[in-house]
């Protein structure tokens, strides 16, 4: 039975993405009580992605460019709360995948149901 890629998006990179938010926001100026709530989380989920024990997937993320020009860009929305880190769950996923930080051999065996929605109305 295969697996679906949104579980692996939501217990390994949404953290990953979470962290990397969370220390660009600190380099902003923010505390971790601003950036929890900005987040939707507590402030000592906060201190564990700032003191990287929490979103291990980061370090990985945050070595592409094109990852982390969304990240900058989901900071300021947060930022002005203009949305809810929440609602892009698919878009994240997409942004890492297509990004090419995710191998090819570890997204095989998974499935996307977006891509399968797609793929039925061709």
């Amino acid at each position: 039975m295969a697996e679906l890629f949104c579980k692996k998006t939501i217990t390994e990179i949404l953290p990953a993405v979470r962290a990397l938010v969370a220390l660009t926001m600190v380099e902003r100026g923010f505390n971790q009580t601003d950036i929890s709530k900005m987040l939707g989380t507590s402030q000592p989920a906060v201190s564990q992605y700032i003191n990287h024990s929490r979103g291990s997937l980061a370090n990985s993320l945050a070595s592409n460019k094109k990852v982390m020009e969304y990240v900058l860009a989901l900071s300021q929305k947060l930022i002005s709360k203009y949305t809810d880190i929440n609602t892009h769950t698919c878009e994240i996923c997409k942004v890492t995948r297509d990004s090419g930080v995710i191998s090819k051999e570890y997204m095989t065996p998974l499935l996307c149901l977006l891509e399968i929605k797609e793929g039925s109305n061709e």
